[in-house]
């Protein structure tokens, strides 16, 4: 299977020299996709004042703006191994979720997401990429700068004591986005090109 769609060129890619990033080598998800799935956003910073502030959904900072209290967009995910641009699957998800989550005070957005599968615009071969075949929900946090490398988002989830990193993200206005994971990745010399990858575009409404 062959992907066509086209993604946003401005979406940063978190491409993975040999598996491993900036925050640590990065593994196979466990069977699940849980890796990268327990993601959701909290309370935003008004961006009237310092920026350690945060805000509850609806309240106003300093200069009147109106705190986010939403999020929508869409996720895709890639997976595969063959040649370059050759996938076993490609999934698309609408996202929807609410401002306020609770787990990650560094962070100027938190968010409580669902994810529902959109089976007319996924694509798969057979009943590849069968553990993240279905609506999920996930409690992710949008990190202004990230130990000084930038915009990241991190997830979340109640056994974990702290935020985990997942990847880069960029913030244009109300228009979000991150991705994690790699793709096209040649890790040996020998034709074959890996991914693992789930990337997300939203709006904060």
């Amino acid at each position: 299977m062959t992907t066509t769609r086209p993604w946003p060129a401005r979406l940063p890619w978190l491409f993975v020299a040999g598996g491993c990033a900036l925050a640590g080598c990065l593994r196979e998800p466990d069977p699940g996709g849980q890796e990268g799935e327990e993601i959701r956003p909290t309370g935003v910073a008004d961006e009237g004042t310092d920026g350690d502030e945060e805000l509850e959904s609806g309240d106003e900072g300093d200069d009147g703006d109106v705190a986010v209290d939403h999020i929508s967009g869409q996720r895709r995910h890639l997976r595969g191994g063959g040649e370059r641009g050759d996938y076993d699957c490609e999934l698309y998800w609408s996202m929807q979720g609410d401002a306020g989550a609770d787990g990650c005070p560094e962070c100027i957005y938190t968010f409580s997401v669902t994810f529902g599968l959109d089976p007319v615009a996924s694509d798969r071969d057979g009943y590849a990429c069968d553990d993240v075949y279905s609506d999920q929900t996930a409690t992710v946090g949008l990190m202004e700068d990230y130990y000084g490398h930038g915009p990241a988002v991190v997830g979340m989830y109640e056994e974990a004591v702290h935020p985990y990193f997942l990847g880069f993200a960029w913030i244009d206005g109300n228009e979000v986005g991150w991705s994690y994971g790699y793709i096209d990745e040649a890790w040996w010399d020998d034709g074959t090109y890996y991914t693992w990858i789930f990337e997300v575009t939203a709006t904060l409404e």
